[in-house]
């Protein structure tokens, strides 16, 4: 059955261990950036936490965007990330950047400038460039 993942938020937790204690008043927040024109459906992701997610509260499915180029949209790749980083910790406050444009170092100096004014305690960049910058032209 695709549509069952046999891997879930649940089963991630169990096999590292990852209790479910949370500080939900905390100013604790995480982010996901994507640099490549990933987009995310709030829609979906209320589905996932109502379907896989065990114990979450009301609220926990909640994300913030920031940056430019919000428009609500499904890929497979960054939607799991935004899950999944959810889901393993629910009620942590989770923020989804994104910057307009096909410029992948134009994208990355957005990142960068927007991160030292608006720091998070964990970043999640899972689209990026792996090599040398200057053959981007960096």
């Amino acid at each position: 059955d695709l549509t069952t993942p046999s891997v879930t938020p649940d089963t991630l937790k169990a096999l590292y261990n990852v209790t479910d204690v949370v500080n939900r008043t905390a100013a604790t927040q995480r982010a996901v950036v994507e640099l490549s024109g990933q987009l995310v459906n709030t829609g979906d992701i209320a589905a996932f936490f109502n379907t896989y997610i065990s114990g979450a509260q009301p609220g926990d499915e909640n994300i913030t965007f920031v940056g430019q180029n919000y428009t609500p949209g499904t890929n497979d790749e960054s939607l799991t990330e935004v899950e999944y980083m959810m889901g393993i910790a629910p009620g942590v406050k989770t923020q989804y950047w994104s910057f307009a444009g096909s410029d992948f170092c134009q994208q990355l100096l957005s990142f960068l400038a927007t991160a030292a004014q608006q720091p998070v305690g964990v970043f999640s960049l899972a689209y990026g460039w792996a090599g040398d910058l200057s053959i981007v032209g960096c």
